[in-house]
């Protein structure tokens, strides 16, 4: 029985002798693939028909992982007398500065940060 997962468009199915099966958006990762399964104790065989990596049992793949989070973008944007953009903008506190300034953080129109004096 052989279970399969896919990590950022590349197909993982793991054989039942343990060896695993690699294809899709293999090509960006090529040479770690082949460095991986040395290591694992056994060449990465290319099966060309396939477009597939045939890679050792416990391979460590980890370095396939999927892409992070676009940014959420900075953007200027007319603020309201408040300082909010819109009915979606939410007030944080950066959270490496807790004691300041706020930023107002909108899925529209991105972060801005406060110019309130508090006064």
């Amino acid at each position: 029985m052989s279970s399969v997962k896919v990590i950022n468009r590349v197909r993982m199915e793991t054989l039942a002798d343990g060896r695993i099966i690699l294809s899709g958006n293999t090509f960006a990762y090529k040479d770690r693939i082949k460095i991986a399964s040395l290591a694992a104790g056994m060449a990465a065989g290319w099966g060309a028909p396939q477009k597939s990596w045939t890679v050792a049992a416990g391979t460590d793949l980890s370095f396939i992982q999927p892409p992070p989070p676009a940014p959420m973008p900075v953007a200027v944007f007319r603020r309201r007398r408040d300082g909010w953009c819109c009915h979606q903008a939410k007030s944080e506190f950066d959270p490496h500065v807790p004691q300041g300034p706020m930023w107002h953080v909108c899925p529209v129109h991105g972060r801005c940060k406060s110019n309130w004096s508090g006064n």
